[in-house]
């Protein structure tokens, strides 16, 4: 939960650690009060916040973000050098003036569990040594192209983020980190070179 103790351990562990920090929920709620610690920090750091969660870190309403959303989170992303993956229906992955677009998902999506599964999947892609941008852009392409293949056995209502599990395994082996060269096709379009490109 969201204490005075988790945004005393959320700040040290920006200012100390020297790996990548994936946070989300609570620890991006941790991080709102003192997010000025990000110019602090010793190593990649990802956040994933859903639009109230990005309204919080960039001290505007709802929506404002939802007027602007890719603008608040490059913005956020340019001023703390962090990686921004903002999450809705669309979901932007912004990172040093590069944006990533994944329309992949469903509203299956929308339920509590989805954005643990998307922390964890982003966190195993840095880990398989994706840099954070991609790692950001492949965990929601991921999440969202599983949850649409699991749609097609069950219905959008009946599906929980545990019943996807079984289709990631899948998943992974078929991209593999992103890294190898059978996945080059993942990033297609290229929006005449101002940095957007569409995942598809």
């Amino acid at each position: 939960g969201h204490t005075a103790q988790t945004e005393k351990l959320v700040a040290e562990l920006i200012e100390n650690a020297e790996i990548p920090i994936v946070l989300d929920a609570d620890g991006i709620n941790s991080l709102c009060p003192n997010i000025d610690v990000l110019l602090k920090k010793k190593s990649t750091v990802i956040l994933t916040p859903h639009p109230a969660e990005l309204a919080r870190l960039c001290g505007v309403t709802v929506g404002e973000v939802m007027s602007d959303r890719l603008g608040f989170a490059y913005r956020l992303s340019e001023k703390y050098g962090v990686t921004v993956l903002a999450k809705s229906a669309d979901t932007f992955a912004v990172n040093s003036g590069k944006v990533y677009l994944c329309t992949e998902g469903t509203t299956a999506l929308a339920k509590g569990g989805s954005g643990d599964m998307l922390a964890g999947i982003v966190s195993s892609y840095v880990a398989q040594g994706c840099n954070a941008l991609d790692a950001a852009a492949l965990g929601s392409f991921t999440l969202g192209s599983t949850a649409l293949l699991a749609g097609y056995k069950r219905s959008e209502r009946g599906l929980g983020c545990t019943k996807n599990k079984d289709l990631l395994l899948m998943k992974r082996v078929i991209f593999n980190g992103g890294q190898n060269e059978k996945n080059k096709g993942i990033f297609s379009h290229d929006f005449g070179g101002n940095g957007l490109m569409l995942m598809r």
